[in-house]
């Protein structure tokens, strides 16, 4: 049911391995750790200032260490449900320093979809808010292929801050 569980993750960016944790144990759907609220997890220092965390990450997963450079696309770990995390999902942010939990970064996205399978909303360029589910555009959302979808479903779509929308349906 969970279509990230075991996915591979991997480095947003080119980066050195600041912290791993590696051995919290997935928790059971519905359940979490409040004790180790990040569970597994990956920090990545890019530059000066500049931190992304990964965390939630399948236990026996990670594949890098502490000190080891990486370059972006690299395979740090499997999608995971450990940590205060009641359904499997990854927790990524960019923050300024290599305190575990720091406040974070803003950061911009791009192609990403917000919303369920009945109310897609496709973002060329989304800056996210808390508590704001987001995923990447795949070839299975409707919003990548236009128009290839089901008799009576809407798209909306956002380009340049306007909102459109296209509903497919047939005239007799």
């Amino acid at each position: 049911d969970y279509r990230c569980y075991r996915l591979p993750v991997l480095a947003a960016a080119d980066g050195t391995v600041v912290k791993v944790v590696a051995d919290v144990p997935d928790n059971a759907v519905g359940e979490r750790n409040a004790r180790e609220p990040y569970g597994n997890l990956g920090l990545l220092q890019h530059g000066v200032g500049l931190y992304s965390l990964v965390a939630h990450l399948a236990p026996g997963s990670v594949e890098v260490r502490e000190g080891q450079v990486v370059r972006q696309g690299a395979r740090l770990a499997r999608c995971g449900n450990s940590g205060r995390s009641f359904v499997p999902h990854l927790h990524f942010q960019l923050q300024g320093n290599a305190r575990i939990g720091a406040p974070t970064l803003e950061l911009t996205l791009s192609d990403v979809v917000t919303g369920d399978e009945k109310a897609q909303v496709l973002h060329r360029w989304l800056v996210p808010v808390e508590g704001q589910a987001v995923r990447a555009l795949e070839r299975r959302d409707q919003a990548s292929t236009p128009f290839a979808f089901p008799l009576g479903q809407q798209l909306t779509f956002e380009v340049r801050g306007a909102t459109g929308r296209v509903h497919r349906e047939t005239v007799s």
